[in-house]
């Protein structure tokens, strides 16, 4: 009679390793992709916006160069508050 090997198990990564996101803190929602504004969930940009991070919720006619660098460091800004990370 021979043994059964078992297969080795498959080497997985934990999850959380080098992955970033946002968690919305009302519904545990997590968002990973943001980095394009246009593009981001509508309860980060109201994130920002109730965080004091930004002055109001851009359209998508008035993002700039200047005003995507505002966004860009209001979300690293967002990233750092506790109930928001992932």
């Amino acid at each position: 009679m021979a043994a059964v090997a078992n297969p080795p198990e498959p080497a997985t990564a934990p999850q959380d390793a080098g992955k970033r996101g946002l968690k919305d803190p009302k519904t545990g929602e997590v968002a990973t992709t943001y980095s394009n504004y246009r593009f981001t969930k509508r309860w980060i940009k109201e994130a920002l916006v109730a965080e004091k991070l930004l002055d109001k919720i851009y359209k998508n006619d008035e993002l700039t160069a200047d005003i995507e660098l505002k966004i860009k460091s209001a979300v690293i800004k967002l990233e750092a508050i506790v109930k928001y990370r992932a």
